[in-house]
C-alpha cells in the first residue's frame, strides 16, 4: 500500500515521513500565487520537460534510475521533481488536469521541450505490448474540447530527423475511460447507452492503433498555447488490450522504464 501524501509530507501509520523523493522532503515553501492550480515556482521547471498523466508517481520516479532529483514540489493534484538537466512532471487523467497544468506552466514560461509519456490502451492487433511508439496523429474523442474548423492538427512539432528511428502510432484520445472498454460484460455499457457523443464515438476506435486519456488534448493545448515556439510530442505504448484494461498494471512499470530512457535521449 502507497503512502498518503499530506501537504509534502507522506503519512503512513500515524507517522510523518519524507515524500517519494530518496532523503529530500518535499518543497515546503508557499505556493506560487501566479499559479493557483500547480502552486510551482518558475525556477522548478527547466527548458526540458518530461510529463506524464495518470500512472503511478512512484513507478514513473523508479523509472528515472541514476537520476536524483534535487528537489520536488507537491500541490493538489500536482508532482513536480527538478533534476539537474530536466524536470518531470505526474498529474492525474483527462482534461480536467492537463488543461489547468499546461496553462500554468507555459504562459509564460522557459519550457523550450515538452514531451508527454504514458500508457494506453491497443486497439489495433499490430500494437506490441510494453513497445514505445511516436504518437504522430492524435484524434479527439468525447472530451471537453470541441476544436474550431478545421481543427488545429492534432500532431507534435519536433524536428522530423530526430524521429525517424521511431515507430509511429495513431491514437484517439477521450476523457472517458471505461466509457470505451470493449469487454463483452463490461459495465461500461450504461455509460455507453447515456451519452449519445460516446456512443457516436465508438466507429472511430477502429481507424486509431491506440487510445487514451489526454495525447489529443495535449497536443492541442501545446499548439493553441504556445504553437511554433513549444517543441512537444508524445510517446506512448500499450500496456493492455482496450478490452482488457486489468493488465495495464502488468506491463506499466517495464514500459515507463523504456519511455524514460527515450524521452531522455531525445531531450539531453
Amino acid at each position: 500500500m502507497f503512502p498518503i501524501l499530506v501537504h509534502g509530507k507522506k503519512k503512513r501509520q500515524g507517522k510523518m515521513e519524507t515524500s517519494v523523493v530518496r532523503g529530500r522532503p518535499p518543497s515546503r515553501k508557499a505556493p506560487n500565487p501566479a499559479k493557483p492550480n500547480t502552486g510551482v515556482r518558475t525556477g522548478m521547471l527547466s527548458k526540458e520537460t518530461i510529463l506524464c498523466c495518470g500512472e503511478d508517481a512512484v513507478e514513473l520516479l523508479s523509472a528515472f534510475q541514476g537520476w536524483t532529483p534535487q528537489e520536488e514540489w507537491v500541490y493538489r493534484c500536482y508532482r513536480v521533481w527538478k533534476f539537474t538537466r530536466f524536470t518531470l512532471i505526474w498529474t492525474g487523467i483527462g482534461t480536467g488536469c492537463l488543461e489547468p497544468l499546461l496553462f500554468e506552466i507555459l504562459q509564460p514560461s522557459s519550457i523550450k521541450s515538452l514531451i508527454l509519456i504514458g500508457t494506453a490502451g491497443a486497439l489495433s492487433d499490430r500494437m506490441r505490448t510494453g513497445q514505445p511508439y511516436l504518437l504522430s496523429l492524435a484524434e479527439l474523442g468525447p472530451t471537453a474540447i470541441t476544436p474550431h474548423v478545421p481543427p488545429l492538427p492534432l500532431v507534435p512539432n519536433w524536428p522530423s530527423a530526430q524521429l525517424r528511428h521511431l515507430a509511429p502510432a495513431t491514437i484517439i484520445s477521450t476523457d472517458y475511460y471505461y466509457g470505451f472498454t470493449r469487454h463483452p460484460n463490461s459495465f461500461s455499457r450504461r455509460l455507453i447507452v447515456a451519452d449519445a457523443n460516446l456512443s457516436n464515438a465508438i466507429p472511430k476506435l477502429a481507424q486509431a492503433d491506440l487510445i487514451d486519456m489526454e495525447t489529443a488534448q495535449f497536443y492541442h493545448f501545446c499548439r493553441a498555447l504556445r504553437g511554433q515556439t513549444l517543441r512537444f510530442l508524445a510517446l506512448k505504448g500499450p500496456a493492455n488490450p482496450a478490452a482488457d484494461p486489468f493488465q495495464q498494471t502488468l506491463h506499466s512499470r517495464p514500459l515507463l522504464h523504456r519511455l524514460a530512457t527515450l524521452s531522455l535521449s531525445l531531450l539531453l
